[in-house]
């Protein structure tokens, strides 16, 4: 049963969806501390120029956030325990743990950048992502979770595994819950959304004539097909 549940689409800014990459890291480490996942704050449109600038609507804050081809992105999450349903609280030692424990899975992972701290956004949530290895918002077991995952990190086995998550006995396959549809011109809604924002074109959910030309001069700048349609394999060159 998938564990990460995307609810972002409500904020003003970082609501698209977070990219599959990220969201496989999130599945991988969730299972490891034996928790749900919700994504509070997700990507958001990468305008060149404007890293660390705000612009209604559409961004705000550092690139990390950013949907960009190449990259994982980031999220903003809060852990949910699978039996209560109550969110882990770093205030308490035995949440603050569990959140280690999930913390170093996903940098073991790739998602080399986290942060949490009471004082930085709170008591629940935890930053997970790509865009420069590192920590930050003092929480108690940021530093050495990040120390642990950067040693397993490193082997490479963790990395490639997260990318095949779900094909245990207890999960659905990949192909079928985390793999983006194909879409193309007259597609609409959230994988549009994600798709032309890492174009860098406008924002609109629409899959326009626009939209389909960026797609064609991207597969010819990557040697495929250039028929305008986005199935697997350019997903793949989107990043």
């Amino acid at each position: 049963m998938k564990r990460v549940t995307q609810a972002q689409s409500g904020a003003t800014y970082r609501r698209l969806p977070i990219t599959a990459r990220l969201e496989n890291v999130l599945e991988y480490a969730a299972r490891q501390a034996d928790v749900n996942v919700r994504v509070t704050s997700g990507g958001q449109q990468h305008v060149p120029g404007k890293i660390g600038k705000s612009i209604k609507g559409v961004r705000t804050g550092s690139i990390r956030h950013d949907i960009r081809p190449g990259h994982m992105g980031a999220a903003d999450i809060v852990l949910i325990d699978r039996n209560s349903g109550s969110q882990l609280d770093m205030r308490k030692a035995t949440d603050a743990s569990r959140m280690g424990v999930f913390t170093e899975a996903a940098v073991a992972a790739g998602a080399t950048g986290v942060g949490a701290g009471v004082g930085y956004m709170g008591a629940h949530t935890i930053h997970v992502g790509d865009g420069g290895s590192g920590t930050w918002g003092g929480a108690s077991f940021i530093n050495g979770a990040h120390s642990r995952g950067i040693a397993r990190f490193r082997g490479g086995q963790e990395v490639k595994a997260a990318q095949n998550v779900g094909k245990s006995h207890e999960h659905v396959t990949v192909e079928s819950v985390l793999v983006r549809p194909t879409i193309k011109r007259g597609s609409k809604g959230e994988h549009v959304l994600v798709l032309q924002a890492a174009l860098g074109l406008k924002v609109d959910g629409n899959f326009g004539p626009e939209t389909e030309k960026a797609v064609k001069e991207l597969q010819k700048k990557n040697k495929l097909k250039a028929d305008g349609i986005v199935g697997p394999i350019t997903w793949r060159a989107v990043g």
